[in-house]
């Protein structure tokens, strides 16, 4: 039997040490946004404080808000990025991963802020698949990590 607690409580560690999203070809590392991330909530209030005017009358532009997201995520949720080679290795079978991001042109760039942003900028609904799985609970949660594990 599950308790309320059980149900609602967090592995602070994993909120903040973040965990992997595995889209196949790609993984991200990421913290909670939020909760334990305490970088997160700093990093908001850092970036919308000179739009607080516009966010209180509801005039901030859709572009500008998207660009303040993407930057606070891009400095205190994407903790790692790693693209899957094409090949499995012929030894194991099993792919590498090359920590990086995969271009549009298909080439790899740095992982650094500037490219999660352009990333994301590129892509909103990578950024918007990501925002929803940082801020819920789930993958943040103790028990279903070692869960997970014995799976």
């Amino acid at each position: 039997m599950t308790s309320m607690h059980s149900q609602f409580s967090t592995d602070k560690k994993l909120e903040q040490g973040g965990v992997w999203l595995d889209y196949d070809i790609f993984r991200v590392k990421i913290a909670r946004a939020g909760g334990a991330n305490t970088k997160f909530a700093k990093s908001m209030e850092k970036h919308s404080e000179p739009h607080r005017r516009a966010m209180e009358t509801r005039t901030l532009s859709e572009p500008l808000a998207r660009k303040m997201l993407y930057t606070v995520y891009a400095e205190t949720v994407i903790l790692d990025w790693t693209v899957r080679s094409a090949e499995p290795l012929e030894e194991t079978g099993e792919y590498e991963y090359r920590r990086g991001i995969e271009g549009a042109d298909g080439e790899m760039v740095e992982f650094n802020k500037e490219n999660v942003i352009k990333t994301f900028t590129e892509l909103h609904d990578l950024f918007s698949d990501i925002s929803d799985q940082a801020v819920g609970l789930s993958l943040f949660r103790h028990e279903d990590k070692e869960a997970d594990a014995g799976n």
